[in-house]
């Protein structure tokens, strides 16, 4: 079973004063007339079923999430009581989803303030990273061709195997000089933290690599510990540096549609700009002053 989780409870710092606390950029009309989350939502309900889909936020944006998302289950809104980096949000989270779902699910990770060009090539590798991860039992992931030897986004290094791509380095946020290597190599793919797992498989990496975790993360789906005790209990740090940078033989599909990480106001600019949605630019602009 194939079940979405959008991580939505990022604070949005970088998109302020549009991004406040109230009410952070993923919950922002920025490019479409819905927000981030919401297109995030979208993209993946037309052949994802409501039920499975679940959204990650902050508790203190469960009304916005409760009220944009209120043709899903509410359960489908896991709250989360702080913001403690990756590695806690999606291991609590996919406790969450074993204990409603059970073991014999498949968890496809998405960010909430992306912005994707073709929702129907999206469906399609999506499709194809899903039947990857299912055939070769192991963390799946997605990556888009450089356009750019941008040094906003990390990069992941690939090598061609019998007609699959094998990832074989990580590079996070390079410098320029770097980055302008990594572009020119042909290799190398930006890093869109899109992914997909079967359950068991963090499971397997979370008890091998970050035992304590793990012991949290049992308890956690046994239902001897509540969410706030997770939270206060968990390691903080990252799930790509503390997981997914740990494993072998990771396969990596192309991504074939126009991506863009809406991470600050350049990116934003961009977008506007390219879909020559110029009365938005300008009004932002304008809040902006």
């Amino acid at each position: 079973m194939l079940v979405a989780l959008i991580l939505a409870s990022g604070k949005g710092t970088r998109l302020a004063p549009l991004s406040t606390e109230e009410r952070p950029k993923q919950y922002l009309s920025l490019i479409t007339e819905n927000t981030l989350v919401e297109d995030t939502v979208n993209r993946v309900n037309g052949f994802i079923k409501p039920e499975n889909i679940y959204v990650v936020t902050n508790e203190a944006h469960q009304n916005l999430a409760y009220k944009k998302f209120d043709y899903l289950p509410k359960n489908n809104i896991i709250l989360e009581p702080e913001m403690k980096e990756t590695l806690a949000s999606i291991t609590h989270a996919v406790g969450y989803i074993t204990k409603e779902k059970g073991d014999d699910v498949e968890i496809l990770i998405l960010p909430s303030d992306h912005y994707i060009d073709d929702n129907d090539k999206f469906k399609e590798s999506i499709l194809l990273g899903h039947k990857i991860a299912l055939k070769n039992n192991n963390f799946m992931m997605y990556g888009v061709k450089p356009t750019n030897p941008s040094p906003e986004f990390g990069y992941i290094e690939t090598k061609a195997v019998n007609n699959d791509l094998i990832i074989t380095n990580f590079v996070e946020k390079p410098k320029q000089e770097i980055a302008n290597e990594l572009f020119a190599s042909g290799n190398y793919y930006w890093n869109n933290f899109i992914m997909i797992f079967k359950k068991e498989i963090l499971f397997e990496s979370i008890k091998e690599l970050l035992p304590e975790q793990y012991e949290l993360l049992d308890s956690y789906t046994k239902g001897l510990i509540d969410t706030n005790e997770y939270f206060d209990k968990t390691l903080v740090g990252s799930f790509s540096r503390l997981v997914l940078e740990k494993q072998q033989n990771m396969n990596l599909v192309p991504a074939d549609y126009i991506w863009y990480d809406v991470g600050g106001f350049d990116s934003l600019f961009e977008i506007l700009e390219k879909l020559e949605l110029y009365e938005k630019l300008n009004d932002i602009k304008k809040q902006m002053n």
